[in-house]
């Protein structure tokens, strides 16, 4: 009868296992691969648990890039992955505006017999179990193209209660934010009730005609959700637990174009921008009412990152630009656009990489979440970060007897 083998040894593999780069699922799969007893232990909920724990923050396993089908002129979301692993389905029908705790946010917009109120479909999309949920209709009052945003979030971030590990299967909010004129309109939709809600509406955001950027996702930071306005002039914040609206300021000015929020020092509002070559980074540092009743932000430059040491452009030459297009928010990435494609900056190494050869898109959402594989009963790989990775994959594994235990995709967010 054959020896078994030490308890200590399991022991020792988990924690080995468990200091696996959090951004390189495939590493998580192939040790999985390894045998019967390794599969039982990554794929188990304790390890996937303690997984998540010991790295604490997720990674970011891509982003959607905003595209235009050019035969029906629809919108589609697609995504592009940034690490070894990626979706079943790399295009999405719909305009990717929001991605946060797991969660996609997209929507179709379809005409009705109404002249001025169109119809915005909704749908939640998890791309690491391919899970689509789709929101009730909700309409909005389209006058001269009216601006709104929409942003997705966990539904207990108000309450503070979640840590925002593994939420991806709870409750959730989206929050829709609108500017007719110079009102502003928030309804805020509850995965619970299954119902949008009308939360607030108010007149804060000052001059008329002002706009929400659309070229970004939101912020959550401070308790609240950020979106730009005046193309990134001010700041439009709804606070969540307070449900209240307010206006403040950035230090846009006239040389960087466009600027971005992103999360600052210890997790407070922040803005990013390019001047020059120059990426700056911006961390709010007090707030107080002026005499009009908005908020007037103190505004410190935490970093400067020197773009031309960090990429092989040709200086001086006047289409090498740049400008901030994306955050990722828990991953602190800034996605740049330059004439020659996508680069990611990671703000906490300031590493700087190429994420994309595209320079024509509507937008950019960038994807933050875990992706660990499961235990099922079907031997079948749904996707990996290459279709050269996955044969050999598949073949390793049809090679091996692990009876009837497979890494797949289900509903816990796994592979």
């Amino acid at each position: 009868m054959a020896r078994r083998r030490p308890a200590l040894l399991d022991e020792l593999v988990e924690e080995i296992v468990l200091r696996f780069p959090a951004d390189d699922p495939a590493s998580l799969v192939r040790a999985a691969l390894v045998c019967k007893s390794w599969c039982r232990l990554i794929s188990s909920p304790r390890f996937r648990r303690r997984f998540r724990e010991f790295h604490r923050s997720a990674p970011m396993l891509g982003f959607l890039l905003d595209l235009r089908n050019n035969d029906d002129k629809s919108y589609i979301a697609r995504f592009v992955p940034t690490s070894s692993s990626c979706p079943t389905h790399a295009d999405r029908r719909g305009f990717a505006l929001d991605a946060r705790h797991g969660r996609v946010l997209l929507y179709t917009a379809r005409e009705t017999d109404h002249p001025v109120l169109p119809r915005y479909d909704f749908v939640i999309w998890n791309p690491i179990n391919d899970q689509v949920q789709e929101l009730p209709a909700f309409n909005w009052y389209r006058h001269s193209k009216a601006p709104w945003k929409a942003a997705v979030l966990c539904a207990d971030t108000a309450a503070g209660t979640c840590d925002h590990l593994a939420c991806h299967n709870e409750p959730f909010l989206v929050v829709f934010v609108g500017i007719l004129i110079d009102f502003v309109f928030v309804h805020v939709y509850s995965s619970e009730t299954r119902t949008w809600s009308r939360v607030i509406t108010d007149g804060t955001v000052g001059p008329p005609n002002c706009w929400v950027s659309m070229t970004g996702p939101s912020v959550l930071a401070e308790s609240a959700l950020h979106f730009a306005i005046d193309g990134g002039r001010r700041i439009l914040s709804y606070d969540i637990s307070k449900r209240s609206l307010s206006v403040s300021n950035t230090p846009w000015n006239h040389r960087m174009g466009k600027v971005d929020i992103i999360t600052g020092e210890d997790g407070r509002l922040g803005v990013a921008g390019v001047e020059g070559y120059k990426l700056l980074l911006w961390s709010s540092c007090a707030i107080s009412p002026d005499n009009n009743d908005n908020n007037v932000r103190i505004w410190k430059v935490g970093r400067i990152i020197e773009l031309d040491m960090m990429l092989s452009i040709d200086i001086g030459v006047p289409m090498t630009t740049f400008h901030v297009v994306g955050f990722a928010e828990g991953a602190n990435t800034i996605f740049i656009c330059g004439s020659d494609g996508i680069y990611a900056v990671a703000l906490e190494s300031g590493h700087v990489r190429k994420a994309h050869e595209r320079t024509h898109f509507f937008g950019i959402v960038p994807y933050v979440s875990f992706c660990i594989p499961v235990e099922n009963g079907r031997r079948i790989f749904r996707y990996d970060v290459s279709m050269g990775v996955m044969v050999v994959l598949t073949a390793l594994w049809k090679n091996t007897r692990m009876g009837n235990i497979g890494p797949i995709i289900d509903k816990d967010g796994g592979l």
